[in-house]
């Protein structure tokens, strides 16, 4: 398996850029057309309220000036994705555990289908979060959180990459903060994992949609202030920019 390969390579070895065909090597992976991106803190998330973590402001500027995108952060899932490229959702399970209703699941099945990327961020108490594990499952897809974390009191060095993958294009250094464990399951992918082969990343293609990303930690995103560190930011826009990687 691709994760296998990956986990053996040296720091900071590449594997190449694969092409863009679907999971099955059959049907191109659909790109979405929208140019809005949702960060979602509903199910009891993280929000940055009172200023706490988990306020984008600093990203979503980033965004907007570098590549044209509008950032909207919302409690509540939109009746319509359509315009929506990437869907983030910042560690549901934070505050409260809610499971997620069967009109979410099909909205956001429908957004997949268009060729949004889902992407879920955690934070080492949610690592067991049973909403989410639900959630991955009526999606379909096989890719979870394993229900660990690192015991790092502080940031964990990410160093092994899988550049099959375009969200790791470009990087070859990331910084998390004590980030959950991830399993690419049956049909996923692990893209990358920290110094000790740990993984932390993993997408899954949805069909010949869009796809399902999950990430151990959100504070290389938020406004805590980790962004700035090695190639977090490149991480941040490799995750909404969803294209193939030859553009």
């Amino acid at each position: 398996m691709i994760w296998v390969m990956a986990m053996f390579l040296a720091c900071g070895d590449k594997i190449e850029v694969g092409d863009d065909t679907g999971s099955e090597g059959l049907n191109p992976m659909r790109y979405p057309s929208g140019d809005e991106i949702l960060v979602y803190t509903g199910h009891g998330g993280v929000d940055g309220d009172g200023g706490a973590s988990g306020e984008v402001e600093i990203v979503s500027a980033r965004w907007q000036s570098t590549l044209g995108y509008q950032t909207n952060v919302r409690d509540v899932i939109p009746t319509d994705l359509s315009d929506y490229r990437a869907i983030i959702m910042m560690a549901p399970g934070y505050h409260e555990s809610e499971n997620f209703s069967a009109s979410d699941v099909k909205q956001l099945r429908a957004a997949l289908a268009n060729g949004t990327r889902l992407i879920i961020l955690a934070d080492n108490q949610t690592c067991s979060e049973a909403s989410v594990s639900n959630l991955l499952g009526l999606l379909d897809v096989t890719v979870r959180f394993d229900g660990f974390a690192s015991t790092a009191a502080n940031l964990v060095q990410v160093e092994t990459f899988n550049y099959e993958s375009q969200v790791v294009e470009g990087l070859t250094e990331v910084l998390l903060h004590a980030p959950c464990y991830a399993t690419d399951g049956d049909a996923g992918e692990m893209f990358f994992a920290d110094k000790d082969n740990n993984v932390v990343g993993v997408r899954q293609q949805f069909g010949g949609g869009g796809d399902v990303v999950l990430i151990g930690d959100y504070r290389f995103l938020d406004d805590t202030g980790y962004l700035d560190y090695v190639d977090n930011a490149l991480l941040a826009d490799n995750l909404v920019i969803v294209q193939p990687s030859d553009q």
